[in-house]
């Protein structure tokens, strides 16, 4: 009797690992496919990524086209009514004058010289982000790259507008002709035009790294896919 059971158990598990070695077996075959299957997947997918990276910045570029477009009919508006405030200030008392002097030069320190210092923290904010971003090699982060450095570029021009205003504001004593003031009116629009423009690139800079980390989420959504 025990011999018998020794024999049952024996062949139970030369059994055992006979169909283990068949499911082993078929597996191996298995897995290549599964594999090819997977990595087309993912060529897919990356070419999805590459079209969809590339409508992307077809959007911020007609974007910031029309933006554009609405600061320069703006300007030229402005410019117009600009005319005939010459005219008027022209016929202004001296006392106008002087309290428009002190008004241009409040302007460039409680709004323009804060608006610069703002930007600047932002673009360094930003800055700091991309490069979390870019430790992903899978990661374009060119995009968001050019759009700081545009910020930076404009925000630089509107440094030289504002000390251009600077300079067009006469000392003390000095009177405020309308042709300075037309100077200095529009040098504002500029400067401001400009500031509103470094803004703005950050803005589609932090849109830019906003959308490269929404491929993470939808990786994430395709691994659970798989495994399902």
């Amino acid at each position: 009797m025990k011999k018998y059971l020794s024999f049952f158990v024996v062949a139970g598990l030369l059994l055992a690992v006979s169909v283990a070695g068949a499911e082993n077996d078929r597996e191996n075959k298995e897995r290549p496919e599964w594999n090819k299957t997977t990595q087309g997947e993912r060529r897919g997918f990356t070419v999805e990524q590459k079209e969809a990276r590339e409508a992307f910045r077809a959007e911020i570029d007609t974007e910031r086209k029309i933006f554009h477009d609405s600061l320069k009919a703006d300007r030229q508006a402005f410019q117009a009514e600009l005319k005939s405030a010459k005219e008027e200030f022209k016929q202004a008392r001296e006392e106008r004058k002087e309290e428009f002097k002190n008004n241009a030069k409040n302007m460039i320190g409680e709004r323009f010289e804060v608006a610069v210092r703002n930007l600047e923290r932002m673009q360094e904010r930003i800055g700091d982000l991309i490069d979390v971003v870019a430790e992903d090699e899978t990661k374009d982060t060119a995009l968001a790259e050019e759009l700081l450095e545009l910020s930076k570029t404009i925000l630089n021009e509107a440094k030289e507008k504002i000390e251009d205003i600077k300079d067009l504001i006469p000392e003390e004593g000095e009177e405020v002709t309308p042709e300075i003031f037309e100077q200095i009116k529009l040098a504002a629009r500029d400067a401001k035009n400009l500031l509103k423009e470094s803004h703005r690139a950050l803005i589609d800079s932090l849109k830019t790294i906003k959308a490269l980390k929404n491929e993470d989420d939808d990786d994430e959504e395709d691994d659970d896919e798989d495994e399902d």
